[in-house]
C-alpha cells in the first residue's frame, strides 16, 4: 500500500537518564565491570535508555512510543503471539515491530557507553521476534545491533555492526512453498531467545553509542513484537606483565647443615617469549634452581629451594642476600622488570668451644713426662689465648697456649 508523504514526523521518548542525557559514566573500575545500565530493564521502566521513533503518518500501532519495559506475562497486543518470558529477572524491553498505517517506521534504542582503556570488551544481548502476516503484501523487517559515532545522528554509518535479524517476506503457501526468507502468512513466527555475542575490545578508551535500530518497510503488513534482555557490555582490565616472589610462610629461614627453605617466583601473563631471571647470592647461600627460566606461554611458579653454605665460621645467627636480576627475554612487556629480592636467615651450627685431650696425663718425678692436646672448635676470627695454671705439683709448657 502506498502513501504519499506529507511529512516526517519525529516521536521521541526519553527514559530516565543518569548523568549528562544519553551518557551513562559508570565508576573507575579496576577489576571486571559492567558497563551497561540496566540491561535487564529490571528497574520497571527504561532508566539509562533513549527511545526514538521515526514515522511518516501515524505511530506504531501496539506500543506508540516504540518501546516500553513490560513484566512477565504481558499479552501485548496481539492473542496469537506469547506473553513476555523475560530470559532473566522479571522484565523485558518490548517494542511493537509493526507500522499503524503510512509506510516506514523506523525504530531506536541506545546507550552511550564509555569504555575504560585497555584490557578486553565483551559484548552480549538477547532477543525473541513473535511476527506473522495478514496478507501477501508483507515485506521484510529487520533489527539491527550498532555501535555508532555518539556524537553523530542516530542513522550515522555504523562503526560496526553487531548483529542483524530478518524476518524475511510472507507467502502464500497454498500456492508456492516458501523459500529462504519467506514463510507462510497467516502463520505466527517465534524466533525463541536468540543470544549474540560480540567483541568491542576495538573500542577501548572510547565512548561509543550501543543502538538497537528496527525498520519496518511498509504498513499494514501484519502484528509484530520485539523482546530484548540481558544486555551487556563487560569489561575486564588486562593484567601488566608482572613478577612476583612469595617466599613459604612469609619468611626464608635456613640452618647451615641442616634444613632448607624455598620461594615461589612466577608471572603474572603468559609471556610471549622465553623470560630468563639469573639470581646472585652473599655467598651464605646458594639457590637451585638458577638461572629461572619460563618458557614462552608459562607462567609458573617455580620453587627456588635456598641451602645453607655450611662453613666452619662461627658467626651466630646471621642472613644471606639473594638478588634476583631483571628479567631477560625478547618480550618486551618483560625484558627488564626487576622482581623482588629475599633475605633468607640463617642458623649457625659453629659453636665457639675449646676442647682438652685427655683430661688426665701420667708423669714420673725426675722422670717420664707426658702431653694433652687443647683444640678449638672452629678457626678464630682473632687470636686466642689461654693461661694454664697448675699447682705446685707440676709444671706446663707452652704457657701461655
Amino acid at each position: 500500500m502506498s502513501h504519499s508523504i506529507q511529512r516526517i514526523m519525529l516521536y521521541t521518548t526519553l527514559a530516565l537518564i543518569i548523568g549528562v542525557l544519553g551518557l551513562i559514566v559508570p565508576d573507575p573500575v579496576s577489576a571486571q565491570a559492567e558497563l551497561i545500565v540496566n540491561g535487564g530493564f529490571e528497574t520497571g521502566d527504561l532508566t539509562g535508555w533513549v527511545t526514538q521513533v521515526n514515522f511518516f503518518f501515524a505511530p506504531p500501532y501496539c506500543i506508540p512510543t516504540g518501546f516500553m519495559a513490560v513484566p512477565i506475562g504481558f499479552s501485548g497486543c496481539d492473542i496469537f503471539m506469547l506473553p513476555a518470558q523475560p530470559l532473566g529477572g522479571d522484565f523485558v524491553a518490548l517494542s511493537g515491530f509493526e507500522s499503524n498505517g503510512g509506510g516506514l517506521v523506523q525504530f531506536y534504542m541506545y546507550q552511550d557507553v564509555v569504555i575504560p582503556a585497555g584490557g578486553t570488551v565483551a559484548f552480549t544481548f538477547s532477543y525473541r521476534a513473535q511476527y506473522y502476516s495478514q496478507g501477501s503484501w508483507f515485506l521484510n523487517r529487520f533489527m539491527e545491533a550498532r555501535v555508532i559515532d555518539p556524537l553523530g545522528p542516530v542513522d550515522a554509518i555504523p562503526l560496526q555492526l553487531l548483529h542483524r535479524f530478518d524476518t524475511g517476506i510472507g507467502v502464500n503457501c497454498s500456492i508456492v512453498t516458501p523459500g529462504p526468507g519467506q514463510f507462510c502468512e497467516g502463520e505466527v513466527q517465534n524466533t525463541g531467545w536468540v543470544t549474540v555475542n560480540a567483541d568491542l575490545s576495538a573500542f577501548a578508551g572510547q565512548t561509543i553509542r550501543l543502538l538497537f535500530f528496527q525498520e519496518v518497510p511498509t504498513s499494514l503488513n501484519g502484528p509484530a513484537l520485539l523482546e530484548y534482555d540481558e544486555i551487556s557490555i563487560i569489561h575486564t582490565p588486562t593484567t601488566p606483565a608482572g613478577i612476583t616472589v612469595t617466599e613459604s610462610g612469609g619468611s626464608t629461614d635456613i640452618v647451615e647443615g641442616g634444613a632448607t627453605d624455598t620461594f615461589d617466583v612466577a608471572l603474572t601473563t603468559p609471556p610471549l617469549d622465553t623470560v630468563t631471571i639469573n639470581m646472585l647470592t652473599d655467598g651464605q647461600c646458594t639457590v637451585a634452581p638458577n638461572p629461572i627460566v619460563f618458557a614462552a606461554g608459562e607462567v609458573g611458579p617455580v620453587a627456588v629451594t635456598v641451602t645453607a653454605v655450611d662453613d666452619t665460621d662461627i658467626e651466630g645467627a646471621h642472613t644471606c642476600d639473594i638478588v634476583l636480576q631483571p628479567a631477560v627475554s625478547a618480550d618486551l612487556n618483560y625484558n627488564g622488570i626487576d622482581p623482588a629480592d629475599v633475605t633468607a636467615n640463617i642458623t649457625d651450627n659453629d659453636i665457639a668451644a675449646i676442647n682438652v685431650a685427655p683430661v688426665i696425663v701420667n708423669i714420673v718425678e725426675g722422670g717420664a713426662t707426658d702431653t694433652f692436646d687443647i683444640t678449638l672448635d672452629a678457626p678464630p676470627t682473632a687470636q686466642v689465648s689461654i693461661t694454664l695454671v697448675p699447682d705446685a705439683q707440676c709444671t706446663v709448657a707452652p704457657n701461655p697456649v
